[in-house]
């Protein structure tokens, strides 16, 4: 199977560019995006949230593939500093329980998730990352899980 684990992926002539501060400029606006971490409790929200704030126009959802209890408090914290969305609220969900043929990408947040996703997703759907999951860790973890997720938006093929 083709996991794309290379956080640069590019596809045609498809660019994204972010301005300090402002959006990122997407070709394509009503795409949606689900991100996928371990418990869906700390980076697939982030993610997500992250994603309402910088990608305007796109709908972005999480899930796990062993969804937690909750939402992490540093991660509820987070995404209201840096994206000014409230997840308190958040649940967890599992992946399986969800249509992903509604989904144009499929965010893996790392190889072990995208392991169990790969029969679950047609390859040409599904990005694999790399972020550290920064559950039990510090504000600093998460902030640093932060700022990679913010990087890796810019280089989405949507």
């Amino acid at each position: 199977m083709d996991l794309r684990t290379s956080s640069r992926v590019k596809r045609g002539d498809v660019h994204l560019t972010r301005r300090v501060g402002g959006p990122l400029h997407n070709p394509r606006m009503g795409s949606r995006i689900l991100f996928v971490c371990l418990g869906n409790t700390c980076r697939s929200p982030l993610a997500a949230a992250l994603a309402h704030r910088y990608l305007p126009g796109i709908d972005a959802e999480s899930a796990g593939i062993a969804p937690g209890g909750r939402a992490a408090d540093l991660s509820v914290t987070l995404a209201k500093d840096l994206a000014g969305s409230d997840i308190s609220a958040h649940q967890p969900r599992n992946v399986r329980d969800l249509d992903l043929d509604g989904f144009d990408l499929i965010v893996a947040m790392d190889p072990t998730v995208a392991t169990e996703l790969v029969d679950l997703v047609p390859d040409e759907r599904l990005i694999t990352w790399t972020v550290r999951d920064p559950v039990g860790g510090t504000l600093d973890d998460y902030r640093q899980c932060a700022d990679q997720i913010t990087g890796l938006l810019a280089e989405l093929p949507t």
